[in-house]
């Protein structure tokens, strides 16, 4: 057994000097329990090896793994810095969403699975459901019980969506209804717009997305770490200086920007043409990059300030001959359809259909089937029988998972619309048994 650790106070000290820090943890080689972590496992979104660990920092990015049976367990490593920017995962079993965990310390060796028909073929999928900025999450081994058999993971889908944008897209505010400030107890990409989408095309999706970003200007106004520079990087958050080699080639990029923007034109002389002439360049960026990938403009979902600046952009590229562009007003969440000035769970899934009907039009993925899109679950949600048990290093105190309405201390980014009333019990109940279904043609 190989094992490298960084000591705890030096990766303490790094932190408060805010130096991004790739724990290294331990790491099992692959046996009859134990995957190969590079041949066994299939991972989605931006991930990488490094220090010894397969990181997934990026929202809705993971890994998914399939094998025979009774049990699987996983070690997490994360920068962990606690309180309000707490890295939180998610895992499906067979499909069904269990509860969320908390990585709350720097190991955390967690049961993914347990009491399962060790004779049958199961399918784990985790995902991180917090944004990259704010912590990062790594898995360095996974291993099924003794007597399980190994299995080839699921192939990726032929179809793969990438989602680009700032806290609308990470899903803050999507849960926790009646928080009264930001934390990542109240952000969860898989409640969004996002997984509802890409179940009615059939497609896998990737997330580059971080609050507060914007095109011009960032929420406050800085131009740091901008979003079509943070575009271009592997993960300039934990690993920063890596230039992003392109090798996701998305069939379709929706990008939802500009409400950053909007709350800082007019100060210092930041005007509409500016963030035009960013945003349009910025789209000129990705189709220099990615030739073949159709992009997909959306905006609207709580501001319309730049309705008319970003359409009549859209359209202009268009006319000069930028292909496979279009636009999608969305619909303006209400206020029981948000929660902390964002949308909640109802107002992303009144835009599921006007933005799978878009990408279908721009990219002709029509289906004769009729699709039906639940709320914005990865899979139907189910109890478990047991929640999944965490464990750390010896010196650490048991992982607790942040409630989702917890009061986390004044927000510290995202967008500039005001706080709003929380998403009503009504409207809730609604949403669970909510189902579109929209007929579509053959391809």
């Amino acid at each position: 057994m190989k094992k490298k650790i960084i000591s705890a106070a030096l990766a303490a000290m790094m932190m408060l000097l805010c130096v991004p820090v790739l724990l290294s943890a331990e790491t099992v080689a692959a046996d009859a329990t134990h995957l190969d972590m590079n041949t066994e496992v299939r991972y989605f979104g931006r991930t990488y090896e490094a220090s010894g660990s397969h990181w997934f920092n990026w929202s809705g990015s993971g890994f998914t793994f399939t094998f025979k049976g009774e049990s699987a367990k996983a070690k997490f490593v994360s920068s962990a810095p606690g309180g309000d920017n707490t890295a939180y995962i998610k895992i499906y079993v067979d499909g069904v969403e269990q509860p969320d965990v908390a990585l709350t310390k720097q190991e955390q060796t967690v049961t993914l699975a347990s009491g399962l028909d060790a004779s049958k073929e199961h399918v784990i999928t985790v995902r991180k459901r917090t944004n990259a900025r704010s912590s990062s999450a790594g898995v360095s081994w996974i291993s099924i019980s003794d007597g399980g058999t190994k299995l080839t993971p699921a192939a990726a889908k032929t179809r793969y969506v990438e989602f680009i944008g700032d806290s609308l897209t990470v899903g803050y505010g999507s849960i926790g209804d009646g928080a009264s400030a930001w934390s990542t107890g109240t952000e969860d990409v898989t409640k969004t717009y996002i997984p509802a989408i890409c179940e009615a095309l059939d497609a896998d999706y990737g997330v580059i997305a971080v609050s507060g970003r914007g095109i011009a200007r960032n929420y406050g106004g800085d131009t740091d770490k901008l979003i079509p520079y943070l575009y271009t990087k592997l993960d300039e958050y934990n690993n920063p200086g890596i230039n992003w080699d392109y090798s996701i080639k998305p069939d379709v990029i929706v990008v939802n920007m500009g409400t950053n923007d909007e709350g800082c034109l007019g100060t210092n002389g930041f005007t509409k043409e500016e963030f035009i002439a960013k945003y349009e360049q910025f789209l000129k960026d990705l189709r220099a990059k990615l030739p073949d990938t159709k992009i997909v403009v959306t905006y609207g979902l709580t501001d319309r300030g730049l309705e008319s600046p970003i359409s009549d952009m859209v359209s202009s590229l268009v006319k000069a001959g930028f292909e496979g562009l279009s636009y999608v007003k969305c619909q303006t969440c209400k206020a029981d359809e948000k929660n902390l000035g964002h949308p909640n769970q109802a107002g992303y899934a009144k835009n599921v259909t006007k933005l799978v009907d878009a990408i279908n039009e721009v990219t002709g993925w029509n289906k004769t089937e009729d699709t039906a899109v639940a709320d914005t679950t990865e899979a139907e949600t189910a109890a478990p029988e047991t929640e999944p048990e965490v464990s750390q290093t010896a010196d650490s105190e048991p992982a607790t998972e942040a409630p989702e309405d917890t009061v986390a201390e004044p927000q510290k980014s995202g967008c500039s619309s005001s706080a709003a009333t929380a998403a009503s019990a009504l409207t809730a109940a609604v949403l669970a048994g909510a189902a579109v279904s929209k007929k579509r043609k053959r391809e």
